[in-house]
């Protein structure tokens, strides 16, 4: 069983596959497929990256993974999980949301003197 983590950042949207012994597998990003700039950020570029990690993992002959996201789930987040969705063939076991949350923020800026 491998793990695909999916981190969404304003800019690009990354997805990294590991295997059991956390080793990377693979990385890609819409950038692979030819989408630069603001047209990274899109569902469909998302989708698009999600059909071909799909494929990607298959030709590892490998049919079930567990999805652990690193950001919230928003629009491309649900894209990519539609684009791992694509074959039937690959089994999506679990769903895991581990989002970092702020612990008690920054600390306050020290009141100015005059």
């Amino acid at each position: 069983m491998l793990y695909v983590l999916i981190k969404c950042t304003i800019n690009n949207v990354f997805v990294i596959v590991i295997n059991n012994k956390n080793k990377v597998i693979m990385v890609k990003t819409p950038g692979n497929f030819g989408f630069s700039g603001p047209k990274r950020t899109t569902p469909y570029a998302a989708e698009v990256l999600g059909r071909k990690l799909c494929y990607s993992i298959l030709k590892k002959r490998v049919n079930r993974i567990e999805v652990i996201l690193k950001s919230p789930l928003d629009k491309l987040v649900k894209s990519v999980l539609k684009g791992l969705r694509a074959n039937r063939n690959l089994h999506l076991f679990r769903i895991k949301e581990r989002i970092l949350l702020a612990h008690n923020g920054c600390r306050i800026r020290k009141a100015r003197r005059v």
